[in-house]
Parts: C-alpha cells; structure tokens; sequence
C-alpha cells in the first residue's frame, strides 16, 4: 500500500505506470488483432471465403461488412475468431496453413520488433513497444504450443491443428453436397449443367443460412430482422462478383 502511495505521489512514476498500462492494453489487443488477421489472410490466400472475423466478447459495438464476409466487434478485446465459410470440399493442406496463419503472423511481429528493439529490451524506455513484442511471442508459442481440442472450451490453434492433421488430404462433405443439390441443382433443371464454383460455399451459406454470423449448427444472438437484412446483403454482394454459376445466380435470385 505505501509502495502504491509512492507511486501515486511521484508524477514521473504514475506516468510511467499509465504509459505501461496502456501499453499492456494496446499490446493485447494489438496480438488479438494479429492473429485473427494472419489467419484470414492466409485462409483467403489458400482458397477459403472469411465468413467471419470476431474481435472481443460480450456485447456488439459495431459490425463492418467485409467482401462476402462479416467483421464483429465486442466490447470485451480478450479473444478473437475467425471462420470460414463451410466448404463443399475440405483440403487438408490448406486447412493447416490457415491454423497456422495467426500464430506465424504474431511471430513475424515479434522478429520484427526484436530486431528494431535494442536487447535487452527495456520496459522503462520503451513502455509500449516491449510489452508488444512480449505478448506476440506469447501469442505465437502458446496458440500453437497448447494443444486443446475441437469442441472442448478453450480450443486453442494447436488443438484444430492436430485434429486437421487426423483428416484425409482431401475430404468431401456429403451432407453439404447433397444440400447443394438439393438448393441449387435440382431447382434449375433447365440450366445447363455446370460443376460448382468456388463460391459454392457461400452461395450455399446464402441459400440455407443468411447471415454470416450464423452457422449450420447454431445462431449467434441476433436480432429476429436483422438476420434477414444480413442475408439480403450477402445475396446482393454474391450476384456481384463475377465466377457463379447460371444455376446458382438463378438460385440467388429466387431466393
């Protein structure tokens, strides 16, 4: 208590500690920002459609539409979770690129400042950067590191990495294939006949689902007429782009 009084009393260390704290708040949010961003851009780069990028829990203080995919941000900046869209065919290889995405970008942050940075590094004359460069490099090892598997609380990169690994090379939804067909094939048997595009999934996804913050399984809290505006957009956005097929430009219009 008399240490904190000394503190308090002394301008040039309560400045240091309001420097070191909001350097320890912009540090995490900076690492959570990172790493969901390292794995959408490698997920984009390898063939996913980013359904969703979350930042933060509890309440919703904005969300920002981002191609075919949807930015949520929360009030509380403590984790971070990006999804893509369920794809008709899973590769494996791709699959392990863009788990490892999130981590390699925090490391990439965290080589980069320590080479910048004099080493040691000093806490004191550099309040914000050192508590970055610290917690990217724990973002790198433990998302990884910490193996917690898919459908347990917690589920860390390391868990989804090794479940991934278990997976065949290339892997086939039948379920999502039969629902294609059945949404979008059948529907237009007098469309020539075309193989799926590389939106199927999110054409799929429109057709079913709406929103993309809902999955096939759950729907996150939403309100009852915004998933149907949400889902209104994404069709709009979809029959934009260029690559659909006639039937599932059909099957958009329609809906």
């Amino acid at each position: 208590m008399q240490a904190f009084q000394n503190i308090l009393g002394d301008p040039e260390q309560g400045s240091l500690l309001f420097t070191s704290s909001v350097g320890l708040l912009v540090s995490l949010v900076l690492g959570i920002l990172v790493h969901e961003a390292g794995h959408a851009v490698v997920g984009r780069l390898t063939g996913s459609r980013i359904r969703l990028i979350r930042i933060g829990r509890g309440p919703v203080l904005f969300r920002i539409p981002l191609g075919l995919g949807l930015l949520v941000w929360r009030l509380f900046p403590t984790s971070g979770a990006v999804a893509s869209y369920r794809p008709l065919v899973t590769v494996r290889r791709a699959r392990l690129m863009q788990i490892a995405g999130g981590s390699f970008a925090n490391a990439l942050i965290a080589v980069v400042l320590a080479a910048v940075l004099p080493s040691p590094t000093d806490p004191v004359m550099h309040p914000v950067l050192t508590p970055v460069l610290l917690i990217q490099a724990g973002f790198a090892i433990l998302n990884l590191g910490v193996v917690i598997g898919p459908g347990r609380r917690g589920t860390t990169d390391g868990g989804l990495f090794l479940a991934a690994l278990r997976q065949p090379p290339v892997a086939t939804d039948h379920v999502l294939t039969r629902l294609y067909a059945t949404r979008v094939t059948n529907l237009t048997p007098d469309l020539p006949s075309e193989p799926p595009s590389a939106l199927a999934a999110v054409v799929l996804h429109a057709l079913v689902i709406g929103t993309p913050e809902a999955t096939y399984t759950h729907l996150e809290a939403l309100g009852a007429a915004q998933a149907p505006r949400q889902g209104a957009r994404l069709r709009e956005r979809l029959l934009a782009q260029g690559g659909l097929t006639h039937r599932e430009r059909a099957a958009l219009r329609n809906a």
